[in-house]
């Protein structure tokens, strides 16, 4: 037994880091200070990291509406690519639930017009004054 833990440790000492890439992920690609000024009072934005169903772990953005504990979370379609397309889920905090919006964006950019665009609509369903959440079209 201690000669396979002195291997595996001598193996350990073999290895580097040459063959990991940099990659942007959605954290290096948004201002969320910026985002932040964008706002309405009662939201925050933040960066989080999650995992999907068997996808793997996966660097989102966060609005939060604080009062209500509901998101709205915007994910990329690639991990490599935050700048590409995006996806939309709803996570309700207090109801222990997400659910995948039917909404895709073409680009980080477009998701984020769509978002700030509507962000009044998700805190009037979050706060219980409209029943239908934003589709693509609303």
């Amino acid at each position: 037994m201690n000669e396979r833990l002195l291997g595996w440790f001598g193996e350990a000492d073999e290895r580097t880091l040459d063959a990991v890439r940099d990659a942007e992920t959605m954290r290096n690609a948004v201002d969320r200070d910026e985002l932040a000024r964008k706002i309405p009072s009662g939201w925050t934005v933040r960066s989080d990291i999650v995992l999907y169903g068997n996808d793997t772990l996966t660097d989102v953005l966060v609005f939060r509406h604080d009062r209500t504990r509901q998101e709205l979370i915007v994910l990329p379609e690639s991990n490599t690519d935050p700048n590409g397309p995006v996806r939309f889920y709803h996570h309700d905090r207090n109801a222990g639930y997400r659910r995948e919006l039917p909404v895709r964006k073409r680009s980080l950019s477009s998701g984020l017009s769509y978002a700030l665009d509507r962000i009044e609509r998700f805190e009037r369903v979050f706060d219980g004054r409209s029943a239908a959440l934003p589709g693509n079209g609303i």
